[in-house]
């Protein structure tokens, strides 16, 4: 099957991440941008929709950046290689771009990141970089977040696939008889050093352990390269399956993490309503109830992992601001609940007086104390 036929569940899962984290990046950081302009970096643009008319990433930031106006001006750079992609995605930026500051690049993103560089000087950017092999080189992530100006470096954020599949065939040579040192170094590329093939061989027999050393070991360097934080998401087509790939995320401001936070749980909703239509396609019984019914129940555990989590934590501490507690306060829900089901937990430690503040307001930037005998 082509691959823009139709989308796959870690498809939607990606676009749905995408489109809900770009309105609040957008809205948020340009606030104090110059003219409220925001960038969008599309490193491996593809066609920019599918061939069962759904959207890809180009198509939905088009659609975001339309939104957004006149409050915010989102300046769109989409880069393809392949010439017959990058004629389809003409066609799309000419139909549905008119009026917005978007344009094409033929090529790697590689061949134009000192133009996009400059093009984006002093404006907060987010990049996507969606390889359908292996991921960008370490070292031109990196420099999205050097761009520099009179000292100030503007604020620049990254989502990156990386591939789980590719990772495994290229992991694959250091154990073979007949092993390829040219497939190894793009690997080394790709991962900023040969670290990685160390991790992987000191996890072996377990190959799943393996697999998460070095993307645990991808993520830490390239945070720390960078001087962001992040986040590491699995995604996978089936709830059973391997994964796929993993989504990178980095930023450097826990409002970004902490929003992203909420897209991702707004996005693995919309992949576990996906898989829910795929798998009751067809059958007499399924019914929208059930789905809804499943929903609830999840959400009452996080509700109550959460609740759990901060009642602990007030015992411990007595008083504290909970954005600086977060990773605490989710606990096994982290990347799955959001702030209205932490708002519901704290709610509840508030009518059965173990708190005595409520749970109003910016709650991830408000302290939460303990009721005092």
């Amino acid at each position: 099957m082509n691959f823009f036929n139709e989308r796959k569940a870690a498809a939607v899962f990606k676009h749905a991440l995408l489109g809900s984290y770009l309105t609040p990046f957008a809205m948020k950081t340009g606030s104090a941008s110059p003219n409220n302009e925001v960038a969008f970096i599309d490193g491996y643009a593809g066609a920019g929709r599918y061939e069962d008319g759904s959207d890809g990433s180009p198509a939905l930031v088009l659609s975001t950046a339309r939104s957004l106006a006149p409050h915010r001006k989102l300046k769109a750079y989409f880069v393809e290689a392949d010439s017959q992609t990058l004629a389809k995605l003409n066609l799309l930026v000419n139909d549905r771009g008119n009026g917005l500051d978007v344009r094409t690049f033929h090529g790697e993103i590689t061949d134009h990141i000192s133009q996009l560089l400059t093009l984006t000087t002093n404006i907060p950017t987010f990049t996507f970089m969606d390889p359908f092999g292996l991921a960008v080189p370490f070292e031109t992530i990196v420099s999205l977040f050097k761009r520099q100006t009179g000292g100030r470096i503007p604020i620049s954020e990254a989502l990156i696939n990386f591939t789980a599949v590719g990772l495994r065939r290229i992991a694959g040579h250091l154990t073979s008889a007949t092993p390829s040192e040219a497939t190894l170094c793009r690997m080394d590329n790709v991962c900023g050093g040969n670290w990685w093939r160390e991790a992987w061989l000191n996890s072996l027999p377990d190959r799943e352990k393996a697999e998460l050393a070095v993307v645990e070991g991808y993520m830490h360097r390239l945070s720390k390269a960078a001087g962001s934080g992040g986040w590491t998401t699995e995604v996978r087509n089936k709830r059973h399956h391997k994964p796929v790939y993993y989504l990178v995320f980095l930023s450097r401001h826990f409002d970004g993490l902490a929003l992203y936070g909420e897209s991702q749980s707004i996005a693995l909703e919309k992949w576990r309503k996906h898989l829910y239509e795929v798998d009751n396609d067809g059958t007499l019984f399924s019914s929208e109830e059930d789905f809804k019914a499943a929903e609830v129940e999840l959400k009452e555990a996080w509700i109550s992992e959460i609740q759990e989590n901060l009642q602990r934590l007030l015992q411990e501490k007595g008083a504290f601001i909970v954005g600086e507690n977060y990773a605490d306060t989710f606990g096994e829900a982290l990347g799955k609940a959001r702030t209205l089901h932490l708002r519901k937990a704290w709610k509840n430690l508030h009518a059965i007086g173990l708190t005595q503040t409520n749970s109003m307001g910016d709650i991830l930037n408000k302290k939460i104390e303990r009721t005092r005998n």
